[in-house]
């Protein structure tokens, strides 16, 4: 799933680049920090990376100093062909309240960084949708930020993934039109719909750009033709 979000480094480089006004001289360190938690198995996947640069655009990636720590536990770490070193975990769990990372800089001083956003309790939906007609979901709690973004992932019975993004604002009620639709071919999906929030941090020397993705559990829906 992680396929259908942008490259983290990536953006993180690119909303950092626009950034004009610096806290503290100096090279910078820009970071990227993504938690994916999946409703269904309860699995939570946490990814950090860091790098170290007078800007974005020239920045290079860098180990922590004594590593990063996700929720009080130590991150893996793999150097992925030397133009990034990726921390992460994976567990299990029920999905918490925050989210902590933390970082020591290069005096030994440990900095963290938290991550929050409201899990999805229930979103309802028809079991059929009709291509010529609305589709109403009913999303709970509505997003209680401007910076969260819903998203729906329909996967047909080839395993053939298409991604709709619903930008914010965003009310406890959605509706779908025909014209978002119409990609879809008629046939059987599952649906998960994708909760996100994205926000960026400035502090001190850091640059760190975070996300946040929580898949709910996946629903059938049929697809169908307008109907006669």
């Amino acid at each position: 799933m992680g396929i259908f979000r942008l490259s983290i480094a990536v953006s993180f480089l690119l909303l950092t680049g626009c950034q004009t006004k610096e806290a503290a001289s100096g090279p910078k360190i820009f970071g990227s920090l993504y938690v994916r938690y999946l409703q269904d198995g309860g699995l939570l996947k946490a990814e950090a990376s860091f790098f170290k640069g007078d800007s974005a655009q020239h920045a290079k990636p860098i180990t922590i100093l004594g590593g990063v720590s996700f929720q009080s536990s130590g991150m893996e770490h793999r150097n992925i062909q030397d133009k990034l070193i990726r921390y992460q975990y994976e567990t299990t769990v029920v999905y918490p309240d925050e989210f902590t990372f933390q970082v020591q800089d290069d005096q030994g001083k440990s900095h963290q960084f938290q991550l929050q956003m409201p899990p999805v309790s229930q979103f309802i939906l028809a079991d059929t949708i009709y291509l010529d007609r609305e589709m109403t979901l009913e999303l709970l709690p509505a997003p209680q930020s401007p910076e969260e973004e819903v998203a729906f992932l329909f996967t047909d019975q080839t395993g053939k993934a298409s991604l709709l993004e619903i930008p914010p604002p965003i009310s406890h009620t959605l509706t779908l039109m025909p014209a978002q639709l119409n990609r879809l071919a008629p046939g059987t999906y599952q649906l998960y719909l994708v909760k996100k929030r994205k926000n960026f941090v400035n502090e001190g020397v850091y640059r760190i750009s975070c996300e946040v993705e929580y898949y709910t559990e996946v629903k059938e829906v049929v697809i169908r033709m307008p109907a006669d």
